[in-house]
C-alpha cells in the first residue's frame, strides 16, 4: 500500500458556519506559497448579473 503525500501549496478550505444574526458566510485558509491566509466569503444581498454572488475579505498574515 503506497502512501499519499499532500502539499497545502495553493489550496482552499472553506467552511459553511451561521452567525449570531443567523445569516450563513463560507470562512476557512487559503495557503498560497504555503502561507495560510484567514477567508471570510458573504452571500451579496444585491442580486444582478452585474453583481458578484459574493463578497469577502482576506486577512493577511503579519510578517515576520
Amino acid at each position: 500500500m503506497s502512501t499519499k503525500t499532500y502539499s497545502n501549496e495553493n489550496t482552499v478550505a472553506l467552511w459553511e458556519k451561521t452567525a449570531k444574526s443567523g445569516n450563513t458566510y463560507l470562512s476557512g485558509t487559503v495557503y498560497v506559497g504555503n502561507v495560510p491566509y484567514r477567508i471570510t466569503l458573504f452571500a451579496n444581498e444585491a442580486t444582478s448579473e452585474t453583481h458578484p454572488v459574493y463578497k469577502g475579505k482576506i486577512e493577511i498574515p503579519d510578517a515576520k
